[in-house]
């Protein structure tokens, strides 16, 4: 059952969270795009980190 639900959750992270982001960035770019492309994979990989980036940053110019 935890195998399950850890696949379950994966992929719903996987699909939503990465693979969307990286779609919606790429749909803006290129009109031809479909949702498994990997360049939407890398587009939201790529998203995710610069957001994870600008968030440690912003927190160490705030905490000082």
């Amino acid at each position: 059952m935890a195998r399950i639900a850890g696949r379950l959750l994966f992929e719903l992270f996987v699909e939503c969270m990465i693979r969307g982001a990286g779609y919606l960035l790429v749909r803006t770019l290129r009109i031809k795009a479909g949702p498994d492309d990997t360049i939407c994979v890398v587009a939201g990989l790529l998203f995710w980190t610069g957001i994870g980036i600008g968030s440690y940053v912003v927190y160490r110019a705030v905490s000082t």
